[in-house]
């Protein structure tokens, strides 16, 4: 297929940040996954603050990034898939007005049935027609904790249910 794209040989660089879970081991899957089909992906690992910098002044081929929301809430984990002029911490260089125009319809939308329509609607767009972004993997948390640890909640997001105030120890 690169070949008859006059894609044959393609080589670019990814910007990873130097820290193991997840952005190494997912970085060497991606790389040897790409190697697969043809490409040649390099990786250049930098340590979180000249990463971010690489980000910010879009200075890589391709990253790895993580969308991290502060709230569970599908219309805010999905704001980071439109484009930079929209979402500040989007860093991938590119300009979509219809993902926008979605977006909007979505955000503003009261009927959920019809708001649910737009999500699906939003999605197909940015992950399937445009493909800006690639989401490569859903992080299940997992908090192992003492079985004399009670009454803490653990939620799905790391940044739900931090309050401790609750959480007692039966020892």
């Amino acid at each position: 297929m690169l070949k008859e794209a006059g894609a044959e040989g393609l080589s670019f660089e990814l910007l990873n940040r130097d820290v193991d879970q997840p952005f190494k081991y997912l970085a060497t899957w991606v790389v040897d996954e790409w190697s697969k089909v043809g490409l040649k992906a390099t990786q250049r690992v930098a340590p979180t603050g000249p990463w971010f910098d690489g980000l910010r002044t879009a200075k890589f081929d391709v990253s790895l990034e993580g969308n991290c929301q502060s709230v569970v809430n599908p219309l805010l984990d999905v704001s980071k898939y439109q484009p930079p002029p929209e979402f500040t911490e989007q860093y991938g260089n590119f300009d979509d007005r219809a993902a926008v125009e979605l977006y909007q319809k979505m955000l503003h939308e009261t009927d959920p049935a019809k708001q649910r329509q737009l999500m699906r609607a939003f999605e197909k767009h940015t992950l399937d027609d445009q493909v800006h972004n690639i989401t490569t993997l859903w992080w299940n948390r997992i908090v192992p904790h003492r079985s004399y640890v009670k009454d803490w909640k653990i939620s799905p997001s790391h940044f739900l249910n931090q309050d401790l105030g609750t959480v007692w120890l039966d020892k």
